[in-house]
């Protein structure tokens, strides 16, 4: 009887082994495909965020060649206004020059005639005195 029993307790032992060691295998392979799982999930990611940052450095590079083009089309911009205003304003300097000549002139003119009205008199006063009266 306690052979029996003993034969039976090591059967069962035994049995217990091979499913427990079954058991464990399963675990092991269950853990390996979860970890391969989620390695390729984070490479998966690993890889997606790889690629977008080499998009964005691939934008901002353009971004940074676009806004050296954009200054460099603005500093024109800038330049050519400032040479239109100084063209501008040399020729309203130019303006104001000729209306300043041309009052300057008009002064030279009207004391011309002036001088010419004076000697005409001075002329006429001498020539009337230097003659006799009647």
């Amino acid at each position: 009887m306690f052979k029996s029993i003993l034969h039976e307790h090591n059967g069962r032992k035994a049995e217990l082994r091979r499913q427990g060691e079954k058991t464990r295998i399963a675990a092991i392979k269950s853990a390996e495909a979860l970890a391969s799982t989620l390695v390729e999930a984070v490479d998966s990611e690993v890889s997606q965020a790889f690629e977008l940052e080499k998009q964005l450095s691939k934008e901002a590079k353009e971004a940074r060649a676009l806004a050296v083009k954009f200054k460099d089309q603005t500093s024109g911009w800038i330049a050519a206004a400032c040479r239109a205003d100084a063209v501008l304003r040399e020729f309203g300097d130019a303006e104001q020059y000729l209306r300043v000549i041309e009052g300057d002139m008009r002064d030279v003119a009207r004391m011309l005639q002036q001088l010419n009205a004076s000697a005409a008199e001075r002329r006429r006063a001498r020539t009337g005195a230097s003659q006799p009266k009647p």
